[in-house]
């Protein structure tokens, strides 16, 4: 028979808090047969938890081959991982994890909801029938143990709970992580029963602890400097004979592997129906109010941001929008006269239509003419001029003039002459480079 789960060669290596390299398991090999019944014991810190993540996929930093079913492990997306987790493992764990606001009914029906599409109905019936190997008759009668929360059950019936969801969904492994840690001594020896119980029915059972309760049942194994080391088992405790038991099965659990699918795809498309999914996440909204809280809280500052955001986003690109506009506002025209126009007394009668502007603010006239510069050689050179009227702006842009400031009251003439000009005027290349301030043409 083939195994359901082969490790070869399994080592795994962690960083700790000093940085030193700290090898956890060293060349792990193990082979689990399908229906059997697996105790993986050791001390604390000898690596069975990191063994037990490793079985259940939870973990795949480690080196070596893992096989489940015939199919290889490692290297596999996480949507396939999910995949062979949630078909095929059962994880029972020491505290027993129930939701504390769910009852033990919707505790156990939580991986019918959302993996299988069952409706309520027929998940009802199901953890019925389940729960009548689980639980005693006055247990699921006059007590009505399944319609209790997790609160007011003992810590047997929480456990018991616990089992039926790991296993609701016939998985082919059962994982079990401690699992009676927590149980008073009376109360173990049940526990071991009924595990021993699930490998009856064709559960293929991994139990990973270092109570003695288990050391009598099943393949014994414990954890070694990083390696399995074969043990013998303790004499077989009795089991109870109180307690209702699961019909046996001849035939173990067998694997479900995933059928071949776009791998894009199939680890987006939900397992449960889209309106049970809307369903459980409201209910799990509504009856949480901390849960509702943080939402809600979450929301009002996510919607905040956005908003905040984009009125940043909006304010300053229409203040840019501003600026450009401003920057391009036009404040100068050059308006000639046209040649029948000369002779008439307004002989700009463009800069009437000019002031309807709607956008224009101000007409102001200004006289342009043209000087001419004699330079070093005689030769005359053009220049455009404009003259400059009190309060203009253009004022505003000049540092200093040579032989003193600009009066702006028009009572002497006042020429502003560029660095352009300048630089041609004088023949100063170095100032027309920008590499020299003014006063390289003071005096000439």
């Amino acid at each position: 028979m083939e195994s359901i789960i082969a490790l070869r060669g399994i080592t795994r290596r962690f960083q700790s808090g000093t940085g030193e390299e700290v090898t956890i398991l060293s060349g792990l090999d193990l082979e689990i047969e399908p229906g059997s019944f697996t105790v993986i014991r050791g001390e604390s810190g000898s690596g069975k938890t990191t063994l037990l993540r490793i079985l259940g996929m939870l973990d795949t930093g480690f080196e070596g081959e893992f096989r489940f079913g015939g199919m290889r492990v490692q290297g596999q997306p996480d949507w396939m991982l999910d995949e062979l987790r949630g078909r095929n493992i059962g994880f029972i764990f020491q505290e027993g994890r129930l939701f504390d606001h769910l009852n033990l009914r919707e505790n156990v029906a939580v991986s019918l909801r959302v993996q299988t599409r069952l409706d309520a109905a027929q998940r009802r019936a199901t953890v019925n029938d389940l729960a009548r190997a689980m639980f005693r008759e006055d247990e699921l009668g006059e007590r009505g143990i399944l319609d209790q929360l997790p609160r007011n059950a003992s810590g047997g019936q929480r456990q018991r709970a616990s089992v039926m969801r790991a296993m609701v969904n016939r998985p082919a492994i059962i994982l079990a992580d401690e699992p009676t840690a927590s149980l008073h001594a009376d109360l173990k020896a049940g526990m071991v029963a009924l595990l021993h119980d699930l490998q009856r029915a064709g559960h293929t059972v991994i139990v990973v602890s270092h109570d003695a309760a288990f050391y009598g049942t099943g393949r014994q194994l414990e954890l070694l400097g990083g390696r399995l080391v074969e043990r013998e088992p303790l004499a077989a405790p009795p089991e109870p004979d109180d307690l209702p038991h699961l019909p046996p099965s001849d035939t173990p659990v067998q694997p479900r592997l995933p059928e071949p699918g776009p791998a894009i795809l199939w680890g987006w498309l939900p397992r449960a129906p889209v309106p049970e999914i809307l369903r459980q996440a409201l209910r799990e909204a509504f009856t949480r109010p901390i849960f509702l809280l943080l939402i809600l809280s979450a929301l009002i500052v996510g919607v905040g941001q956005v908003a905040v955001f984009s009125s940043v986003i909006l304010g300053t690109d229409a203040f840019i929008n501003q600026k450009m506009t401003e920057g391009s506002r036009l404040n100068r025209v050059e308006v000639k006269p046209l040649s029948r126009d000369l002779d008439t007394p307004d002989r700009f009668p463009a800069r009437a239509e000019i002031a309807g502007w709607t956008e224009l603010a101000s007409v102001v006239p200004r006289r342009m003419s043209t000087l001419s510069f004699v330079n070093k050689d005689g030769a005359e050179v053009p220049y455009p001029h404009i003259g400059l009227h009190p309060g203009d702006p253009e004022y505003r842009l000049l540092s200093f003039v040579a032989g003193g400031p600009f009066t702006g009251a028009h009572d002497r003439l006042e020429v502003i002459l560029t660095t352009g000009l300048l630089a041609e005027t004088f023949d100063i290349s170095d100032l027309a480079a920008g590499k020299l301030g003014f006063d390289a043409f003071l005096g000439r």
